[in-house]
């Protein structure tokens, strides 16, 4: 018996792994044993081109073989249909341990009908052991073999004989109707029937790992993603990518050069090619011209559309859709057709010469134009087919521009630069398109990029209007970029020229008072800004109308006048909103309400507008604004205390304005980034982002020095650099824009550079101080945390207990948590230098609590140092010594539950208050507090017992107190004790 398995090499593949088919091997080697056992059968392995079929089969008979089992395995091909029985004499003969003795089946005359000669013939020789006769492709056996085996397979039934066909699903073009009828008949007789299908995404990283005897990355999953998990195509592209130096293995890890898209990167390797026209070598001419036509089209297509594109009739074109569907090339899904691998798709686009492939996108357009498909077909296909200098083709063309501006300026920036391709300098339209271009380029966050645009167009301006459009288009640019002198500059001088029309001065003048207002020349951004916005009226120019309220709202917002400030962004958003999708609303108008907002105490529409334009960025893909808006984010949290989100919103924008290369966007959010780790006490990082904010602040207006001042500042008190943090408080104190600019913006300000001055003895700079803190909350009456700060310093300056207790209590009408934090420290030291320890305590208490509230590490340990009493001299003093005549306290203190022990007496009161089923509003009238304040220790009593909700809170305390017996201390009189 011959161990020998004849097959032909391209059967074996290599030594690469039979990958995720271990449900189909198990049927195999089943099959095997029990041949090997005596008991034979039929196994039928039905599977698309290169699905490995002939895999499967390949090692059905290796596995025979090592068993000791004869093999007799051949492929079929398209001549065996020359020669009757060639199929299954030349399978059977090509074994030699039966080829001797099989004798002359077909050429033997005998009146018993073949089949049954064969048949016996068989049997008597089958060894001892078994045989495995194995077929692949089957569906191209001859006729006469088709006929022979369904008869000689159901009659060998009982002879150890295995049989193993592999065929395609469904009749090919090249297969004989006969073979696959007696393919099914052995099915519907009881064959068993393996369906091996496309790899899933497991078993491609495995197959692509052993091609490139590598560990796989995302690059090389995303280009065999092109073979839609067919093993065969896999194994091609990778090979003939490595093969040209496509695809390379650096330091373990493969990467991918070039395109992946057949249609718009670099040609298909040739191996790759080759291979796959061996797929589409047997189509007839209207598949291939089927096929072709379905690349042009690049997506699922119908056989109407195909009619239209090619001029042949749907009579040709119906059987040849069923000819390429039946190949395993196309797949239908409804009325449409499809191809079922991409990279099928690529290669036959591939194929087509360059004058066909224009010739075919130019008719193409017209086709889906007729069919009513979106514009953004029909220009790819008329810029394929590179005709663009037409003038019905580049209005279409400028059309698509303009209808994909308004929700995608990035996919409409790349459309704009490919038509820009296309175009002739001297055409008319370049200009335009070059403009839009800019434009979009910018909007989408590719400022950069546009900036360079921009510089190359102006070099080549043929003219001087041409130069004064592209000169407008460039200040957009800088005003994105953050290069605010450079757009005071530019539009000085464009708006000099007597040729600037009266909507391009409406333009300029709002690019040129948002300059101003940005480099702090609040006077110039408010004159120059009226005027854009009157002309911008007159023109019905509406993006100037935005820009130019913008401009006016920042400018106000210098002057302190927050309620015009609010006013005129809210024009602006109104404007923008009126206009509809397009160019005013890609200003996102509704990004400068928040910083009024937040200093008019309006939080929570200052949450609601930033989540607002969140979705609105989404909604028309203006990526420029992100950052923006992680600023704003950023900044609200630093306000309220929120410093661990405030250090992630800066993170997230920083990456954003890197991809953009904003270093203007960068500069806020490094700020926020420091003052964040400051109060988390990581110094040497904070340091290294007010460093960076430094290099990356070139153009620094009054507002950026003012907010990298404070923040360095806050880095020389932490470090204990007095003498370097007090020269930078006076600096701040004198320069009086940026000193009112940062009280309004930045709460903390006013109380540490007034608590400085005091604590140097500068009195004069510490009333300043106070005097414009009073001014700014006398100019916006209404504002609690305006007046909460006046207070705040005033009671600084003349060390009043009870002025600061104002504060205190002004603050918590406001979610301010870290000033309140600051006032109840300067209120607690006010107490303990008058001696009133107790209600230091108390003050002290809730101050580290809303410190410890605000995840601010260094807060709260230095208000714990002053609340050890061995502070020595720097936190509280010792108890009294006991006098005989010292009156007993009215309180008496006992024992307390450990959850008890987390409360301040402040929340206590409250808690007990809760527990007796009063609320918030109720609370705050029996302590004579704020309801915001009850409701700050309510939300602090809820994180310390573990629980979200008032009965849970409840059920909690009253265990807790029946435990210990404990008494109450709300101030409410013995019935609410009896209550309790």
């Amino acid at each position: 018996m011959s161990k020998e398995t004849p097959l032909d090499t391209d059967l074996r593949l290599g030594s690469l792994p039979l990958v995720g088919r271990a449900a189909e091997i198990a049927h195999i080697e089943r099959a095997v044993t029990a041949l090997a056992a005596g008991t034979g059968g039929v196994l039928v392995v039905e599977a698309a081109r290169g699905l490995g079929k002939s895999r499967l089969v390949a090692h059905a008979a290796a596995m025979a073989a090592r068993s000791e089992l004869t093999t007799a395995v051949r492929r079929a091909t398209e001549l065996d249909h020359m020669t009757p029985m060639s199929t299954l004499h030349r399978t059977l003969s090509g074994c030699r341990a039966i080829a001797p003795r099989l004798g002359r089946l077909v050429e033997d005359e005998e009146e018993r009908p073949l089949p049954d000669r064969l048949a016996e013939r068989l049997a008597a020789l089958t060894p001892e052991r078994g045989l495995v006769v194995g077929i692949d492709d089957a569906h191209l056996a001859d006729e006469m073999t088709a006929t022979v085996l369904r008869t000689v397979v159901p009659a060998l039934k009982a002879e150890p004989v295995l049989w193993i066909l592999s065929t395609r699903p469904g009749p090919d073009p090249s297969s004989t109707p006969a073979a696959y009828e007696a393919v099914e008949a052995l099915v519907a007789g009881g064959a068993t029937c393996l369906q091996p299908g496309p790899l899933a995404d497991d078993d491609v990283a495995r197959l692509c790992a052993s091609v490139l005897g590598a560990p796989v990355s995302p690059e090389v999953m995303e280009l065999a993603a092109r073979a839609g998990g067919n093993p065969f195509l896999c194994k091609e592209l990778l090979t003939s990518f490595k093969d040209t130096g496509r695809l390379k293995v650096a330091g373990g890890v493969p990467h991918v050069a070039g395109g992946l898209d057949g249609r718009d990167g670099p040609e298909l390797p040739g191996r790759l090619l080759a291979a796959v026209n061996g797929w589409l070598g047997g189509l007839s001419d209207p598949a291939s011209r089927l096929l072709e036509a379905g690349a042009i089209l690049g997506r699922p297509f119908t056989v109407h559309e195909v009619v239209g594109l090619i001029g042949r009739s749907a009579v040709d074109l119906v059987p040849a859709a069923t000819e390429a569907v039946t190949a395993g090339i196309l797949t239908g899904t409804g009325s449409e057709l499809d191809f079922q691998h991409g990279l099928i798709r690529d290669a036959v686009y591939a194929r087509l010469s360059e004058p066909v492939r224009l010739a075919l996108h130019r008719e193409a357009a017209v086709v889906v134009e007729a069919e009513g498909r979106d514009l953004g077909e029909i220009t790819e296909h008329l810029l394929r087919s590179r005709h663009p200098a037409d003038a019905r083709v580049t209005g279409v063309l400028k059309d698509a521009v303009r209808e994909q501006a308004a929700h995608s300026p990035g996919d409409a920036a790349d459309l704009a630069l490919r038509l820009l391709d296309q175009l002739d300098e001297q055409d008319h339209a370049t200009t335009e398109i070059t403009v839009e271009a800019i434009r979009l380029l910018a909007l989408s966050g590719r400022a950069r990029q546009a900036k360079d645009l921009a510089e190359r167009a102006l070099h080549t301006a043929p003219d001087v209007e041409t130069e004064t459009t592209l000169l407008d288009a460039y200040s957009e640019v800088l005003r994105l970029l953050g290069d605010d002198a450079a757009v005071v500059e530019h539009t000085r001088r464009m708006l000099a020229r007597p040729e600037v029309t009266e909507a391009a001065r409406a333009e300029l003048l709002a690019l040129q008072a948002y300059g101003s207002a940005q480099a702090g020349d609040a006077e110039t951004a408010e004159q120059v800004g009226l005027e854009a916005v009157e002309l911008a009226e007159l023109s019905g120019r509406r993006g100037a109308l935005v820009l130019g309220s913008i401009a006016r709202s920042v400018a106000a917002r210098s002057r302190n006048d927050f309620g015009l400030s609010l006013e005129m962004a809210r024009r602006a958003v109104e404007t923008a909103d009126g206009a509809g999708p397009g160019a005013p609303r890609q200003h996102h108008p509704r990004l400068w309400l928040i910083p009024s907002l937040i200093v008019l105490d309006r939080f929570d529409e200052a949450d609601e507008v930033l989540r607002h334009c969140r979705n609105e960025a989404a909604t028309y893909g203006t990526d420029w604004s992100t950052p923006l808006w992680y600023s704003h984010s950023a900044h609200l949290h630093l306000t309220v205390g929120r410093f661990e989100e405030a250090a992630e919103d800066a993170l997230a924008g920083l990456r954003l304005a890197e991809e953009s290369s904003s270093d203007a966007l960068a500069v806020p959010l490094l700020a926020s980034l420091s003052e964040s780790q400051v109060r988390r006490d990581d110094l040497k990082a904070a340091r290294a982002s007010l460093r960076r904010a430094q290099r990356l602040s070139r153009w620094p207006g009054e507002t950026r020095r003012g907010h990298l001042a404070w923040r360095r500042l806050l880095i020389q008190l932490a470090a204990g650099q007095d003498r370097e943090a007090l020269r930078t408080a006076r600096g701040i104190c004198v320069a009086s824009p940026i000193r009112d600019t940062l009280v309004a913006s930045c709460p903390l300000v006013a109380s540490t550079l007034v608590r400085m001055m005091v604590a140097n003895d500068d009195a004069p700079r510490a009333r300043s101080m106070a005097d414009s803190v009073r001014a700014i909350s006398a100019a916006n009456p209404g504002v609690r945390s305006l007046a909460a700060a006046a207070a705040h310093t005033d009671g600084l300056i003349s060390d009043d207990p009870a002025r600061l207790a104002t504060a205190v209590e002004l603050y918590r009408w406001t979610p301010l948590t870290p000033v309140r934090a600051s006032a109840l420290e300067d209120a607690g030291r006010a107490e303990l230098r008058r001696g009133d320890r107790e209600h230091a305590i108390e003050l002290l208490e809730e101050a580290r609590e809303t410190w410890y509230a605000c995840r601010a590490v260094r807060d709260v340990a230095r208000v714990g140092r002053l609340l050890k009493p061995e502070a020595d001299g720097t936190g509280l003093p010792g108890p009294p010594a006991a006098s005989p005549s010292a009156a007993p306290r009215a309180r008496v203190e006992v024992e307390q539950a450990p959850e008890l022990d987390l409360l301040t007496r402040s929340e206590m009161r409250v808690v007990r208050l809760v527990a007796q089923g009063l609320t918030n509003r109720e609370i705050a009238a029996r302590l004579s507090v704020s309801p915001h304040t009850v409701d700050s220790h309510l939300r602090r009593s809820f994180r310390k017992f573990d629980v979200t909700n008032r009965v849970e809170l409840t059920r909690k305390v009253l265990a807790a107190i029946n435990d210990t017996g404990d008494a109450d201390d709300t101030g409410g009189g013995p019935q609410a004790g009896a209550n309790d």
